[in-house]
């Protein structure tokens, strides 16, 4: 057969083609495989691009929530502060009319003139002129030194506001010339973003099944190193993503040293956590005494103010109209509404939730034993 003849010529032209074909095979596969490493690195560095992205994420929320939390407390302390303000604002304006009504007194009251037939009630008269004298004295100092007590109460109060507000204010500067260089600084950013997330991720429950806690790795590199040749022992580094490159094992800091101490300055200070108890404690040391001072001179303003006017027109009755029962129907409705007023007062603060026995019936189901003894010690 014809066909089946041997040809040496055949023979010589079939072995370079099977070289060639398997010199192309091979330069495929070397091809396949570099598109397959380019493939893993391509990988390796989005993976490292998104575990920056990710960690400075997670830092500028976690700013952010600093940020809010000083937002918040310096709101409650302000509140607070609003609250007390607006109390001696409302103690300061009824103190400036009761001080009004004193020197209305002073200046447009008539003083009785003496009478000169009064025989039997001549030192019974005298006696109530020196008292009507101190009573209008007494209506015009006692609202002038409540004034004084609550505007030194306000002044307090804000001695109090510009100390934390200086202190705001410092951390806030702090934290935000440290934004502002970090923005400047992209690996600077980089850095503090790395740091301050590094620990923290392992606390969390599903994050440990996908990561390694310092320990477990060490002990891991240990085995590897031992098991594998001299050749292959760097073979983590050589085909992790660029973000875990060059970083020793040894030098992963532990989660006990991590968190609050490695954020920098973009943690909120421990001590502003008792802002309120501060607050609370200066109003204690500095403002209540001179509150009460001041509300005291306050009701006994009132009370002079009044009884300066039942004294002062029921002498005029009685020398305008001696005959009539006038002065005495004025003076002893005043006298008997004073009276009533202080038994009022008295009892209502014997009686009053202010007092020490507390209505347990009419309070709030929340209103606690502890609850009380705190509303009752501030």
């Amino acid at each position: 057969d014809h066909s089946r003849r041997f040809c040496p010529s055949a023979v010589l032209y079939q072995v370079p083609l099977q070289q060639a074909s398997h010199t192309s095979r091979m330069l495929s596969d070397l091809c396949e495989n570099a598109l397959a490493m380019f493939q893993i690195g391509q990988a390796s560095c989005q993976h490292g691009d998104s575990l920056r992205w990710g960690e400075i994420d997670y830092f500028l929320q976690i700013r952010q929530l600093n940020h809010d939390i000083i937002g918040n407390l310096r709101e409650e302390i302000q509140d607070i502060y609003e609250k007390d303000e607006r109390i001696l604002d409302t103690e300061l304006v009824v103190v400036t009319l009761m001080l009004g009504i004193g020197f209305g007194f002073s200046v447009e009251g008539t003083f009785p003139q003496s009478d000169d037939g009064c025989k039997p009630w001549c030192e019974l008269v005298d006696f109530v002129r020196n008292l009507y004298a101190v009573a209008a004295a007494l209506s015009l100092a006692c609202p002038f030194l409540s004034m004084l007590g609550f505007l030194e109460c306000r002044r307090r109060l804000n001695v109090f506001m510009r100390i934390f507000n200086q202190f705001v204010y410092r951390i806030l500067r702090k934290q935000n010339i440290e934004a502002n260089m970090l923005a400047t600084d992209p690996r600077k950013m980089v850095e503090t973003a790395s740091q301050n997330a590094q620990g923290l991720t392992e606390r969390l429950e599903f994050w440990r099944r996908f990561r390694f806690t310092p320990g477990r790795m060490m002990t891991l590199t240990k085995q590897l190193t031992q098991a594998l040749p001299e050749k292959y022992k760097n073979l983590r580094r050589a085909v992790c993503c660029s973000r875990r490159k060059g970083t020793s094992v040894a030098t992963v800091a532990s989660p006990t040293i991590t968190g609050c101490s490695r954020q920098g300055v973009f943690h909120v200070p421990e001590p502003f956590f008792n802002v309120a108890e501060d607050y609370h404690n200066w109003n204690d040391a500095w403002v209540v005494r001179w509150k009460r001072g001041s509300r005291a001179l306050m009701f006994a303003g009132v009370f002079f103010n009044v009884l300066c006017a039942g004294i002062l027109l029921g002498l005029y009755f009685s020398n305008a109209y001696p005959d009539q029962w006038t002065w005495l129907i004025y003076s002893g409705i005043i006298f008997v509404s004073i009276f009533l007023a202080l038994l009022l007062l008295m009892v209502g603060f014997r009686l009053g939730p202010r007092n020490g026995h507390w209505a347990t019936e009419d309070m709030p189901s929340w209103a606690t034993a502890q609850l009380l003894a705190d509303v009752r010690a501030s």
